[in-house]
């Protein structure tokens, strides 16, 4: 280039102009600088030859340039291709972000319900170790009043005992009382037929006036009013006695009733077999089996405790009705004493 210029002066040089331009322009105008006339003094052998190289060196460079587009274009063309890798590549890395990233999203939400998961499982093992805590306390209070349970079962047992031998006793006691009344019962048919019959005899007395009085006879026997009335009143205390004594065997038995129903219950609730329920359900059932039995066992008592009571009753009663009936026997004796005495002293 520095050669061109020495020998072509006019051709411009510019500082911004590339290399391909200024040959562009060498070529432009080289002819028409060729044509003018040399204003050297320079021999024109030496101005072909240095044409010459000039050309070659034209032609070299032309070459070089044109090696050099070609290589520009495949340098471009390489890029290009390399771009549009580059741009396809960005686009699958861009899917390939695009779907990490809902990945990730989704990550983030499973792990956030993990995390309250993990939570949920913390509390619900905290709660799970409470309510352990709380049924091994409540097996220790079970077997707790399991074993009172069965000690008051056992005093159950006792009082159901002591009281079955109370009421077998006083059924026995009831049979003696029983006969005895049936045979105060005949006691007192007799001493009605006999005052029936010394009513008839007083009545008759009555009709026939006052007979005679015989010696040794008290007034209220001399009197048959006074003797009637005694006689009436008599009969009325034995027929209130006899219905007293109805009535305390009717309690009597209904008592007996009573207790021997409770004793059944007793003995059908003891013979329930074990509970099959356990925990707080068998604790429950448990207790109100207690509960059960303990009101019988008392229910029972107070049966039994009436029982006596009313045996008792009825044993003086009888006791009472048995001293009636031998002052009316004694009377009755003495009443017809003085009749026979009456009817021999009216003879």
């Amino acid at each position: 280039k520095e050669a061109l210029l020495a020998l072509l002066p006019e051709l411009s040089v510019s500082e911004h102009q590339n290399y391909v331009d200024w040959l562009q322009e060498l070529k432009e105008k080289g002819s028409q600088l060729l044509k003018k006339p040399s204003a050297t003094t320079e021999p024109s052998s030496d101005l072909a030859s240095k044409l010459k190289e000039a050309e070659e060196t034209q032609n070299t460079l032309q070459a070089e340039c044109d090696q050099y587009r070609t290589i520009l274009a495949e340098t471009e063309g390489m890029l290009r291709d390399l771009q549009k890798s580059v741009e396809e590549e960005e686009q699958v890395w861009k899917a390939k972000v695009g779907v990490a990233e809902e990945e990730l999203q989704k990550s983030r939400v499973t792990v956030k319900h993990l995390e309250d998961t993990i939570e949920k499982l913390k509390g619900e093992l905290e709660s799970s170790d409470q309510v352990r805590e709380h049924t091994s306390h409540l097996e220790a209070e079970l077997e707790k009043h399991m074993a009172a349970a069965s000690a008051e079962c056992q005093n159950y047992a006792k009082e159901v005992a002591g009281l079955r031998q109370l009421l077998l006793e006083s059924q026995s006691q009831l049979d003696t009382a029983k006969s005895e009344a049936q045979k105060q019962s005949d006691e007192l048919a007799l001493v009605r037929q006999q005052l029936s019959e010394m009513k008839s005899h007083v009545e008759d007395g009555d009709v026939a006036g006052s007979p005679a009085v015989p010696t040794g006879v008290s007034p209220a026997e001399q009197d048959p009013v006074k003797l009637r009335m005694q006689l009436e009143r008599t009969e009325a205390t034995l027929e209130d006695e006899q219905t007293r004594r109805q009535q305390l065997t009717a309690e009597f038995e209904e008592a007996q009733t009573t207790a021997c129903r409770l004793q059944e219950e007793l003995e059908k609730l003891r013979a329930t077999g074990p509970l099959e329920s356990s925990g707080t359900e068998e604790a429950v059932q448990l207790k109100e089996r207690l509960e059960k039995e303990k009101k019988l066992t008392s229910d029972l008592g107070r049966a039994a405790t009436k029982l006596q009571e009313l045996l008792k009753t009825t044993q003086e009663q009888l006791a009472k009705e048995k001293d009636t009936v031998k002052k009316l026997q004694e009377r009755l004796e003495k009443t017809e004493d003085g009749s026979s005495s009456k009817e021999g002293t009216s003879v």
